[in-house]
């Protein structure tokens, strides 16, 4: 989670120094970001950014597959089911006793704690904007939900505009559009042309 927090930091700081299509005119700063870094990191936040929201919503009601027993609701016959203690009360914990611990041993450290603070972290981050200031600059993002809410405006910010008219002034047809559209396509350099380079054009939701 803390790798994915510095991956989403890094592209929204590469994407905010760009300022897409429509700031076309005058000097353009230079860009440090590679190429292959922004894809990198693009392709492995498109995979993770579900999954980490997922786990955290798992390790917040301490699903099934974080418990340190086997089930024991399975085949019981009764409720709660009876089940024999795991060792001397002084050393092991109750059978039942296995929701948000990481151990069934008293005297063993407890992770759980741990791993819960992180999932509230990510999952309070999906519904509310994180607030970070770095050199006196306020920055709001969100863990999961933002990316591709961002990723989306990224690419509506950077896709090419097609003026419906000519330089004459008359309309452009669909057809003419669609042929203006590949024409500034094919000579966009914006580095995050690999995100719509496939995409039909879509100037009609701007």
């Amino acid at each position: 989670m803390a790798i994915t927090a510095i991956m989403l930091f890094s592209f929204y700081r590469w994407t905010s120094e760009y300022h897409g299509s429509g700031v076309i005119e005058g000097l353009q700063p230079h860009k440090s970001t590679g190429r292959r870094s922004l894809v990198f990191i693009t392709f492995l936040l498109t995979v993770i950014y579900l999954p980490l929201s997922t786990m955290a919503v798992h390790v917040l009601v301490w699903s099934q597959d974080l418990w340190v027993v086997s089930n024991p609701y399975v085949n019981a016959t009764s409720f709660p089911p009876v089940l024999p203690p795991l060792g001397p009360p002084d050393q092991f914990r109750d059978p039942l006793d296995f929701c948000w611990t990481t151990t069934m041993k008293r005297n063993d450290v407890n992770f759980a704690p741990v791993f819960v603070i992180i999932a509230i972290f990510v999952f309070l981050s999906v519904r509310t904007s994180l607030l970070i200031d770095i050199a006196n600059n306020s920055i709001s993002f969100q863990l999961t939900v933002w990316f591709p809410l961002r990723l989306r405006q990224v690419i509506m910010q950077a896709m090419p505009l097609v003026d419906p008219f000519t330089e004459l002034g008359k309309p452009r047809s669909k057809s003419d559009m669609d042929r203006e559209y590949q024409r500034l396509l094919a000579r966009d350099p914006n580095p995050f042309a690999f995100l719509y380079k496939g995409m039909a054009q879509i100037y009609f939701l701007r």
